[in-house]
């Protein structure tokens, strides 16, 4: 009958042991991929440098030329800008247009985990004005 016992205490604590290890990995963030997509609303070709930085390190730069935006929208989508990447974490975003930098500020990864929305930075080029936005959770 001991032997029983003990049998089901091991099997009791080893349950416990399995539980406690799994409950850690909810405090774990998710991470995954952040697109870039640039979109051109002007009437002119456009190059632009897009890079993105961390901090003092620049993780993503890309060079690239937009078409006009003559029947539609110029559009450049780079799918993995930004791999393996944490909920919450903050990059900066500087955009080049003809040559001349406009910082545009921060953006802050929330879509991370949502089944429905892959997280994406947007910069849009507007006639008079460059906006940086992200999609909402």
């Amino acid at each position: 009958m001991t032997a029983r016992m003990n049998r089901r205490q091991l099997l009791g604590s080893a349950a416990a042991a399995a539980g406690s290890g799994l409950a850690g990995c909810s405090l774990i963030k998710p991470s995954g991929d952040v697109a870039l997509k640039v979109i051109n609303y002007r009437d002119r070709e456009l190059p632009v440098t897009t890079t993105i930085s961390k901090g003092d390190e620049t993780v993503f730069s890309q060079s690239h030329t937009l078409a006009a935006n003559s029947d539609g929208l110029s559009e450049n989508v780079t799918e993995h800008a930004l791999v393996d990447v944490t909920k919450g974490t903050t990059f900066d975003v500087l955009v080049s247009v003809d040559g001349d930098p406009e910082s545009l500020g921060s953006y802050t990864v929330s879509c991370i985990g949502s089944n429905e929305t892959q997280a994406a930075i947007f910069v849009n080029l507007f006639e008079r004005s460059i906006r940086v936005a992200q999609n909402e959770c």
